[in-house]
This record gives structure tokens, C-alpha cells and sequence, in this order.
């Protein structure tokens, strides 16, 4: 399970005072980062950073009273980033993208959360409601309704991508035909391939770009 937070940061420069241009280019690899729970991820809010990616560890089971806890959460974790860091700290400046689970989070997060995000990414994303029960099943819910109110924000940009022998593929392709039937703007990827990191390497150098 892995999601990818990108929140454009002001430059810490004394010298300048200027917001960096170069959003992406002093990101690391997301397997050099810590855990979302680790508190070196956080501890230096006046740090030099022009990109911040945070990923959560599998802390969160699928038992019924647990379901839709990610999503419940997450917006806490980006009050925790702007409150940490000199973030601009909109939704035209804040991405979410996330592979397979990571993807269905990102998705359910973002549509319960239309004001928050301007750039959505699926990478291989689970999309279908995967379990019943609970107090947050809600968050689940309504699909076609939430991506409405996301749509009617405007974001700047809604991200898919998925291999062709990928075992998401139709759910995949019957959400791009959701989408396009209601005439929403997204952009699709579609390569060879399966559920690999090869293919989730690829969607992120092709979304990185996009943001900001």
C-alpha cells in the first residue's frame, strides 16, 4: 500500500525569499524516504525542500470497523504538512497519487476531498468498493455524485495509468469510459505490462512532470 503526497514548498532561502520553480528535481526516490510515521520525515520544518513525499507503512487492516479509516485520516496528515513547513497551502499547489491500494485511497480521498487537490494520479488503482461495514463506510459511497463535485473544482489535472495485463485493466477502462461519458477531463496512460514496478516507475516520471 503506497500514496504519494507532493506539496509544493516555498524555498527557505534568507537570500532570495522566492518560491522554487523547480518543484520536482530534489525529490527522492519514494524507497529512500521514511515512514509517514517516523518523525525524521518531519523534523526540520525550516528545511530546504521543494517537494515532500509521504509514505504511510501498512498500519491499517481491513477489518470492518477500520474501513474507510485512510481516507477519514488523511486530511490530518495534511494539516501536519502545512503546519510544518511553508507550504502554499491550496489545492492549486497539493497532488495525491497512489499505486494499486494506494490508488483506491488516492481516489476516495481526493473525491471526499474536492477542495483539497488539484492533481489527482492513479497508478494501477483499485477503484471498486472493496469492503462493507463500519461508521466511515460512507466514505465509499455515492461515487458517481463525489466525482461530480470534484469535476465541478476544476482540478488541474486527474491522472490514469494502467498496463494493458494488468489485472485492474477493466476496472480500469470501465472508469475512463465513466469519465469520458460524462465528458470529465483526465488524462490516460495506457502501456504493456502487469501490476510491476516497472510500469508504477513509469506513470510516476510521466505525472511528476505535470505538477505545479
Amino acid at each position: 500500500m503506497r500514496w504519494l503526497l507532493s506539496q509544493k514548498i516555498i524555498n527557505d532561502s534568507a537570500s532570495t525569499g522566492k518560491t522554487s520553480s523547480r518543484n520536482i528535481s530534489k525529490l527522492r526516490p519514494l524507497s529512500s524516504l521514511p515512514s509517514i510515521n517516523s518523525s525524521t520525515a518531519f523534523d526540520s520544518p525550516s528545511a530546504n525542500l521543494t517537494a515532500l513525499c509521504a509514505i504511510p507503512t501498512n498500519l491499517f487492516v481491513w477489518k470492518a470497523n477500520d474501513i474507510g479509516s485512510f481516507e477519514v485520516s488523511f486530511p490530518d496528515v495534511v494539516k501536519f504538512v502545512d503546519s510544518r513547513y511553508r507550504t502554499l497551502a491550496d489545492r492549486d499547489h497539493r497532488a495525491i497519487a497512489g499505486l494499486s491500494m494506494g490508488g483506491f485511497h488516492s481516489l476516495y480521498i481526493s473525491i471526499n476531498n474536492p477542495n483539497t487537490f488539484g492533481y489527482v494520479g492513479l497508478f494501477s488503482a483499485a477503484i471498486g468498493k472493496q469492503q462493507s461495514g463500519g461508521e466511515n463506510e460512507y466514505i465509499y459511497n455515492d461515487l458517481d455524485k463525489k466525482l461530480a463535485n470534484l469535476f465541478a473544482s476544476k482540478p488541474h489535472l486527474f491522472w490514469i495509468g494502467i498496463g494493458n495485463t494488468d489485472f485492474l485493466y477493466k476496472d480500469n477502462v470501465d472508469f475512463r469510459k465513466k469519465l469520458t461519458e460524462k465528458n470529465y477531463p483526465f488524462t490516460y496512460y495506457e502501456n504493456d505490462g502487469g501490476h510491476i514496478w516497472r510500469n508504477w516507475r513509469i506513470y510516476l516520471t510521466e505525472y511528476l512532470p505535470l505538477l505545479f
